[in-house]
């Protein structure tokens, strides 16, 4: 920048105040035509409503006007510059502008129609539209554009708020914001004009420096080259010395140019020869797509305008090396740009990682040993665990059995003994559910309904012959939700068990429920758990509480400290709830007690069926085909069968059961229902087997049983085509229940 005397600085003010005015002269004939323009155009508006002869006479006082300001104009350009002529130039035209501006505002407070709402919006459009031209023609010098804006705005601003209603006081104020913008704007425009001229009068005296400063440019010059020169000599040192490998690339990965001499020790090339390969040439198919991926994405931020300019990226590839082999080799990289800062390449390091990868590799392998080992462990306590309770129950049943069968036993003793043999029966059943729940498959089959009444009957019976006492907390208003309720109840029960068993048989448990909206992630503590309406169950006792280093455990499988327990209670039931795309979570303080929290997604605006649950055995009449591939339990089932008054067949797999159903639609004895186990192991199974038996006979009834699969058609076995679901071992009552509503109930419909 050249420096500026006190007298340099007056010419230059000097300079820009005469740039100024002869700015307004060499733009006022625009203004004067568009002047003489508009009006004619405002009378012809305005002929109508307005009187003619007042028309005329405005129009020719404008033209008066006009007519002078043009004589200015052709007098300065005549003229020219005196030497004290400035302000007496600048001030003819602001009178000129005042003039002109106050019969223009004449015409927007005389000629206003009232009545007339069109008019009156032409009549604004014209003299606002004479203010926004006068930004661009008089904005050189401030005073100019007030001296013209003022008088022609402020008339027809006056009449908007003389109105008084709400449009017109509504228009007033929009006329005085219009008038701000406009002022705004001339002021921009003024200092632009301002910094034009400024810049035009210093690349003058620039040009006059010129001469005097190139010599010292070029000194300067010769400076900054040996500088230069010297810092390349440094640069090439360091990235000569340097194990890791300097590069510069193409943005599109085509080639290199420029590699470090480190390449050499690195992958055997030559820096020359390395500079010839693309992507593809030095790095592995797979690590070539990902380092283009990543290209691409750079590319795709940078185009985006949005991205951090100092952004980087760190990749593992595997690059080829001179004699085949491969290296994994650390890449960190980033845009280069140029002085614009517009990007022209990729620059980046690579550091060998290979002894780093073996090392992780190592490691890695010994934590799948160690796992592995403990899984076997695990699997260990489990099977020893199983083979305990199992081993308990089947010591029960026999020993009750063979008590009954004795020949010297009471009919009521046999009966008493049998009961128990039962009652040991369905305890190893309520173990094989836990065992499923917590093993991967054993979908829960859902069906929505309201948690408090499932959560009175389970805690309720849990707690029969107990002293422990409980109170229930549910609002009204409680959501329904889609669960298993017979899981549900399993995982209550749990609760309930260790509860009275943690307080020793006394003390009181607190059931409380709410409904819960998760907005975010974060509500009274961290969340695991999608946003959304969920229904939050809180269990707490009295009990002693849980130590700290046992309370991580707790949900382990066979983790107890009771001497008579299985481990599998709480792990079940978290499993139950990972299931129900739920929540289990438990907190606990010594001497206080304990919270076990239960969160399941709930369905506000869902309906929920009502309908009353038939616990007796119901008779029905029909021909069934079963299929299992267990003699016992096809004996059991069609005895149970004729026991609810049906006649059944029986198959021990998929083909035995489609050659039965062919003959007896062939005899005219179609089956009413057939029972498909779903899984046998070597053959086709119920899924297969119901697959085919609709192409025999598309109006098949089948009904799919299972005592475990991870096959969701459990779960949802309509969707596959079945009409009902027993799971195994089901009660005489429960399949006397499916087989009515599949056989009877759809057949009266």
């Amino acid at each position: 920048m050249p420096s500026f005397t006190p007298s340099s600085f007056l010419s230059l003010q000097t300079q820009l105040y005469r740039e100024q005015v002869a700015q307004l002269y060499a733009l006022a004939p625009i203004g004067i035509l568009a002047s003489t323009v508009n009006s004619l155009i405002l009378v012809f508006i305005l002929w109508n409503v307005i009187s003619s002869t007042l028309l005329l006479v405005w129009v020719t006082g404008l033209a008066i006007v006009n007519a002078l300001r043009m004589v200015l104009v052709v007098c300065f350009r005549r003229v020219g510059w005196s030497r004290d002529g400035d302000l007496r130039w600048r001030d003819w035209f602001v009178v000129g502008n005042m003039v002109s501006g106050l019969i223009w505002g004449a015409a927007g407070f005389f000629f206003y129609p009232l009545d007339s709402l069109p008019h009156e919006f032409g009549l604004i459009f014209v003299l606002g539209g004479m203010v926004a031209g006068s930004t661009a023609m008089h904005s050189a010098v401030l005073n100019a554009f007030w001296a013209f804006s003022i008088p022609t705005a402020v008339p027809f601003t006056i009449k908007f708020f003389q109105h008084g209603d709400d449009l017109h006081v509504s228009m007033g104020v929009l006329s005085l914001v219009f008038m701000t913008m406009m002022g705004v704007v001339a002021r921009r425009n003024h200092l632009l004009i301002a910094k034009g001229i400024t810049l035009q009068h210093e690349n003058a005296q620039l040009l006059d420096h010129a001469t005097t400063a190139r010599d010292h440019l070029e000194a300067m010059v010769k400076a900054r080259t040996a500088e230069l020169q010297a810092s390349e000599a440094r640069y090439r040192l360091l990235a000569n010395n340097l194990t890791d490998v300097i590069w510069v690339m193409a943005l599109d990965g085509s080639h290199f140019t420029y590699i470090s001499p480190s390449i050499t020790s690195f992958l055997g090339f030559t820096p020359e020869k390395a500079m010839t390969f693309s992507l593809d040439d030095v790095l592995t198919p797979d690590s070539a797509r990902q380092a283009r991926v990543v290209l691409e994405e750079e590319l795709r931020l940078e185009s985006s305008g949005h991205a951090d300019r100092f952004r980087s990226f760190l990749l593992e590839l595997e690059h080829y090396r001179k004699d085949g082999s491969t290296v994994w080799a650390e890449v960190r990289g980033s845009l280069l740009r140029d002085e614009q800062g517009q990007g022209i390449g990729m620059v980046g390091v690579t550091r060998d990682v290979t002894e780093r990868k073996k090392i992780d590799e190592e490691k890695q392998r010994l934590e799948v040993q160690l796992l592995r080992s403990q899984k076997i462990e695990a699997v260990g306590t489990l099977a020893g665990g199983i083979a305990h309770d199992f081993n308990n129950f089947l010591t029960s049943v026999l020993g009750n059995i063979d008590l009954a069968q004795q020949a010297g036993t009471a009919h009521e003793s046999r009966a008493d003994f049998l009961s128990k043999a039962e009652q040991a029966t369905l305890r190893a059943k309520d173990l094989t559910q836990q065992l499923l729940t917590f093993a991967k498959g054993g979908e829960p089959i859902k069906q929505l309904t309201f948690l408090d009444k499932v959560i009175k009957e389970s805690a309720s019976f849990s707690l029969s012959g107990s002293a422990v006492a409980c109170e229930y907390a549910f609002p009204p208003d409680l959501w329904p939700t889609d669960v298993d309720p017979g899981q549900i109840s399993q995982v209550i029960h749990n609760l309930v068990i260790n509860a009275v068993e943690a307080m020793s048989n006394e003390g009181m448990i607190t059931i409380r429920a709410r409904n819960l909206l998760l907005p975010s992630q974060t509500l009274e503590r961290p969340i695991p758990l999608p946003p959304g309406p969920y229904l939050k169950v809180s269990l707490c006792d009295t009990g002693p509480g849980i130590p700290d280093e046992q309370l991580p455990k707790v949900f382990d499988p066979y983790f107890t400290t009771k001497s008579e327990g299985h481990g599998l209670g709480l792990a079940s039931g978290y499993s139950i709830m990972k299931k129900h795309a739920g929540l289990m979570t438990v907190e606990s303080k010594l001497g206080v007690g304990t919270e076990f929290t239960l969160i399941f997604p709930a369905a506000p605006d869902a309906q929920v069926p009502s309908f009353v649950e038939a616990v007796q055995t119901r008779k029905g009449d029909g021909r069934i085909l079963v299929m299992d591939d267990d003699a016992h339990v096809r004996m059991v089932a069609g005895e149970l069968l004729t026991h609810c008054g049906y006649r059944y067949e029986l198959a021990k797999d998929g083909s035995e059961a489609i050659t039965r159903y062919r003959q007896a639609m062939q005899q005219g004895e179609c089956f009413s229902a057939v029972i498909l186990d779903l899984t046998i192991p070597g053959s086709m199974g119920g899924q297969e087997t119901l697959r085919r038996l609709q192409q025999i006979d598309p109006a098949v009834k089948a009904i799919v049983s299972s005592g475990y699969s991870q096959d969701p058609v459990m779960a949802n076995y309509q969707a596959h085509g079945f009409q009902g679901v027993v799971r195994k071992p089901y009660s005489l009552a429960e399949l006397s229940k499916v087989m009515y509503q599949v056989v009877m109930e759809s057949s009266s419909t």
